[in-house]
């Protein structure tokens, strides 16, 4: 917040270097950082070289559509800068489709009013790119075989964003590459089968899954009641078999693996979060969206590793991958689903040398 103020070098490595033990001591091995800050990557890529990155970081490049041009040159000329062994990768383009949520349907008048909306707004006067532009760049960095990671919450922003990587796919030339769907928090049934016969990755984040009648109308006065309901599926990806790979958008979230695998079984706040007192005894809104234990795990592990194509290193405990895994005082399989989030990590492992230990 000051102006012109920033940390020394040496303090943003000691930052990453205490970021990184929060993050073994909740059991990950793997971080995805999806606001392209190249200080950072350089960063990562000395600590890798030292000896001292304790997590796998996959990372991007942004691509925006008033500096598309200068931003793909970039790109260009940093192709596989940053990365260091499988411990740093960066080859993913992400692009901020909508910042608003863009929807086929805009926003109810009344919240438009409330808020300084003119009416009629929410549809593709949302939209952060001029959809030729976007299709292009699309095109170009697919071209360069990247993977395409779009940040898109309005059903609109979905639509245009699965079409144009769906359409750009046909450009890549390993014929190999996961694109990547940023959020959903409104995708139409139509797209999320253009997602799975696309390939395209739902990047989900299982803690917004929270919204409830009862605890928060903000959506509902925005959206409507029937809008309401369609918000942040998650089992109507899984059931069309699109690949659901979980998150926290930290810092947004805090990242609370546990706590995201209780919320996307529950939909509800979890015991300890600050509205559960409020919720415990709710219905969940819309139970036809919540996952299985298995399904929640993997969206933690095996379907991450597969978004970064590293699932023949990492995700899973296999003969030959990495030793990466997260040990519990208690059977996630055998508690309580209610008692999830406050297990105890008492390990964390990364690349068979113990990162955490309680």
């Amino acid at each position: 917040a000051i102006p012109n103020f920033d940390y020394t070098l040496e303090q943003k490595v000691e930052g990453i270097k205490k970021g990184q033990e929060v993050f073994a001591s909740r059991g990950f091995t793997y971080v995805c950082d999806c606001m392209a800050d190249y200080e950072a990557y350089d960063i990562f890529d000395k600590m890798a070289k030292e000896g001292v990155l304790n997590l796998r970081v996959d990372g991007v490049y942004n691509i925006n559509d008033a500096t598309r041009d200068a931003d793909l040159e970039y790109t260009k000329a940093n192709l596989g800068k940053y990365d260091v062994d499988d411990l740093v990768k960066v080859d993913t383009a992400k692009y901020f489709v909508d910042g608003d949520l863009a929807m086929f349907e805009p926003y109810l008048d009344e919240y438009n009013a409330q808020n300084g909306k003119p009416s009629g707004y929410g549809t593709s006067e949302c939209l952060l790119w001029d959809l030729d532009h976007l299709e292009q760049s699309m095109t170009d960095v697919q071209s360069l075989g990247l993977k395409i990671h779009v940040h898109a919450m309005g059903d609109l922003g979905a639509q245009v964003s699965i079409d144009r990587m769906n359409a750009a796919k046909e450009c890549d030339p390993t014929g190999k590459v996961r694109n990547i769907l940023a959020h959903c928090s409104y995708v139409a049934d139509e797209e999320k089968d253009k997602m799975a016969k696309g390939g395209i990755i739902a990047s989900i984040q299982p803690q917004w899954e929270l919204e409830h009648i009862e605890l928060s109308d903000i959506t509902a006065k925005m959206m409507g009641m029937d809008r309401f309901y369609q918000v942040y599926p998650n089992k109507s990806f899984v059931d069309r078999g699109v690949v659901t790979a979980y998150g926290s958008d930290f810092s947004v979230n805090e990242s609370l693996p546990l706590a995201g695998i209780y919320t996307a079984i529950k939909r509800l706040p979890d015991k300890t979060h600050a509205m559960y007192e409020a919720a415990k005894n709710l219905d969940t809104m819309n139970p036809a969206e919540c996952v299985s234990l298995k399904d929640a795990i993997m969206g933690y592990t095996i379907y991450p590793a597969y978004q970064f194509h590293r699932e023949d290193i990492t995700g899973s405990l296999e003969l030959g991958k990495s030793a990466d895994m997260v040990i519990f005082a208690e059977n996630i399989e055998a508690i309580d689903v209610e008692d999830i989030p406050t297990m105890t990590v008492k390990e964390t492992v990364f690349k068979g040398k113990t990162s955490y230990k309680a």
